[in-house]
Formats: C-alpha cells, structure tokens, sequence
C-alpha cells in the first residue's frame, strides 16, 4: 500500500494545496483516511477528547483544536504508518485498512505502548498519539465510532528512550566479532540471520521480508533466486538481486538487496535441508524464509525481535564482545564497509567522491534519498565518522 499527494485538489468550491490520498495493495481508495486527510489539509483542525460532568453524570465532548500544516502534515505520515501495521497483521488483528474505524481501542494502545518503541523515540511515540487521537475522534466527530482515550505507559517511554540512546551510539563490530560469532551458531538458520546482518545490511525485522514466493511484479522472489542460481543462464553472476517489500521495511522504504552467490547458495542449501525437516515434522509451511525454532510456535515464521534473540545468544559465547553490541550494529558494520569500499580502491587509492560513495551506502541502507534533491540524509552521513572507527579496529592506515 502507499499514500500519493494531489497537489492543488479542488472540489466544488473547497481547494486543498496537499491532499493526501491513502491506496490499498491494490490501489484502491481507503476512504475513511482520506477524508480525515481532506478535512484536517483543508481545516487544519483537529478534535479533542474532553469529559464534564453535568448533573452528576459524565458527558464526552469533542473540543476543536488548530494545528499547524507542519503538524497536519506528520499526523498524516502517522496515520499511513498504523495503516501499514494494520495492513501487515490483519488476520491477527481481524480488521483490515477499510475497517480502520471499527479497530478497538485496546489495539490502537498496544500498538502505542509494544510496537512503536521497538524503534521510535519517546518523543516520536506522543507524535504518533497524538495523531491517531486526532484521526479516531474525527471518525467520532462523522459519527463512526467513538471517541478514543490513548495512552503511552512508563515502560513503553523507558524502552523508547533506551533506544533512542542506542540510536545516538552505533558501534563496528569487528571481523574477527563477526567471524566468532557466526562460528558459533548451532544451526544454518542462526548462521544466515546473522549473515542477514554482516553481510547484507538486514534490520532485525527485516528478516521477515525474505519471502519464498511472495514478490512484487517484475521482481524475483526468494525462489526464483534459488532456481537462477544454479541455472547455466546465470552461471556468470555473482551477486543477485532481490526487491525487499516497504511492508518490512523501517519507515515502509522499500529498497533492493544483494546476496553473493555464495550466501544465496547457503540460503538454498537451509531450504533444501534444515528448513525442510521442520516443515516435513510440522507438516505446515510459510512464506518466509526463516522459520521460528522456539518451543513456542515451532516452525512458524520468525518474529520481529528474532534476529536480536540469536545475535544476543551467541553474543554471550564471545566474551571479548562490547556487552552493548546489538543486532543492528551487524548491519552498521556492513554498511561501513561498503562506503570504505566506494570510496577506495583495494590499493587504497580514492576512486571517488565522499558525496558519491554516500549515495551507493544511502540506496543499500533504505535510508530516504531523492535524485532530484541530491541529498544525502543525515543518518548516512554518521558512516564516515564510523570509518574511522573501522580502521582503528581493523588497524588500517
């Protein structure tokens, strides 16, 4: 699914400069969005929950509040964020992105207070509270439900703003790291997610964008990539391409990944044998590559923090790792790789620009960058000062 903008949308009289319009996977119109886009671009306002008490009784209002178009704005890329959850866990949650106003509001706090400070800010959370308040009490307001009362609980800011802190502080996990940790795997599934990682530039969730069969139009997926690979056709290529979907993706940015032939030939060889005896024991099967080796929903697929579980497992068998070393900082280390890669020549000579290489490491990543602007996003830019780190770890000159 995606959300488009219509620049200068009139309707009868009524001329709105921005209006976003929200598109199922199918392209179809999600219409309750859509309207609250329409009346919050077109108003810049917004309802309030607000309770009085009236002859001993309790009585519910909605209060109307201005917001800036700045403000407007991030609660509309908030709402397409909740529209992307929902649209991913429908079966699970037994509402789709048509039904959004029939979602409960035990739901939408769960989704606040789990979900989002896996990787947001405390700050970043009250924004996206703000914005599903706003957007759930306009449905009020057109009388499709009722008002909602959401809150964020001390633990969920507790874990947001450790992580916030973990964001502030990325770390290179050195070679030798890397190469005791991935030695010390039990199984070819723990081995790959930690490659996932080093070796691609994976997140934690995104482990579960390896799909089997799934794939976008005019993309490959996993098993066509199996079955390229050992194909006389393809026999003169060595790094194949796969389309990861924005429904895995930090942000919903979707991007491509590049597994070596050697990597995609483990990854075939897991399939073939380990993750086919899980399936012939479960007799069930997924889409996703991985499968979920707990006791807890054997052979189902792999959740969200999965990735982090192994890495952490392992970490504790290396005792000369830092302690705070995390999953992510795998794909940090990949990530710095690549950019000293761009930027130099095995020789060491520079080959091009650090505005160029910056670019390629901006693409890889998944991190926002336009062609038109030509800028390269702060988060991409910390790479260099994590080279540095690199050769000091690595004793490169």
């Amino acid at each position: 699914m995606k959300s488009v903008k219509l620049d200068n949308y009139q309707y009868a009289n009524s001329k709105v400069e921005n209006l976003r319009v929200f598109l199922d996977d199918e392209g179809r119109i999600i219409l309750l969005p859509l309207l609250f886009s329409y009346y919050l671009s077109k108003n810049l306002l917004v309802h309030k929950r607000r309770v009085i008490e009236e002859d001993g009784k309790e009585i519910i209002q909605l209060v109307i509040e201005s917001v800036a178009a700045s403000t407007a704005d991030s609660y509309l890329n908030c709402l397409m964020t909740l529209l992307k959850y929902v649209n991913s866990k429908s079966s699970i949650l037994g509402v789709n992105v048509h039904q959004i106003n029939t979602i409960s509001e035990s739901i939408l706090i769960d989704y606040l207070n789990t979900y989002l400070p896996q990787n947001l800010s405390p700050d970043t959370i009250e924004l996206h509270k703000s914005a599903l308040t706003a957007f759930f009490n306009f449905l009020a307001h057109i009388g499709m439900r009722s008002p909602v009362e959401l809150y964020i609980k001390k633990d969920a800011l507790s874990t947001a703003r450790d992580n916030d802190e973990k964001e502030k502080k990325i770390n290179y996990v050195s070679k030798s790291g890397r190469f005791k940790l991935i030695s010390e795997c039990d199984t070819i599934r723990d081995r790959l997610i930690l490659k996932m990682g080093a070796e691609v530039g994976l997140r934690a969730s995104e482990n579960q964008g390896l799909r089997l069969y799934t794939k976008k139009r005019g993309e490959d997926s996993i098993n066509d990539l199996f079955n390229k690979l050992d194909s006389p056709e393809f026999s003169h290529v060595q790094e194949f391409k796969y389309w990861l979907s924005g429904k895995h993706c930090k942000g919903g940015s979707p991007r491509y990944l590049y597994f070596k032939r050697e990597l995609l030939g483990e990854m075939k060889q897991y399939y073939l044998n380990e993750r086919a005896e899980i399936v012939k024991e479960t007799k069930t099967d997924f889409d996703g590559l991985f499968l979920n080796y707990g006791t807890r929903g054997f052979g189902t697929e792999i959740s969200a923090r999965c990735a982090s579980s192994v890495f952490s497992k392992y970490k504790k068998r290396v005792p000369e790792l830092n302690n705070n070393l995390r999953y992510h900082d795998l794909r940090h280390s990949f990530l710095t790789e690549l950019y000293y890669d761009e930027l130099l020549a095995p020789s060491g000579n520079e080959t091009r620009s650090e505005s160029a290489a910056l670019i390629v490491v901006a693409k890889r990543a998944g991190h926002t960058y336009t062609e038109k602007e030509g800028i390269v996003p702060k988060v991409t830019i910390r790479y260099v000062r994590l080279l540095k780190e690199m050769k000091l770890i690595e004793g490169i000159e």
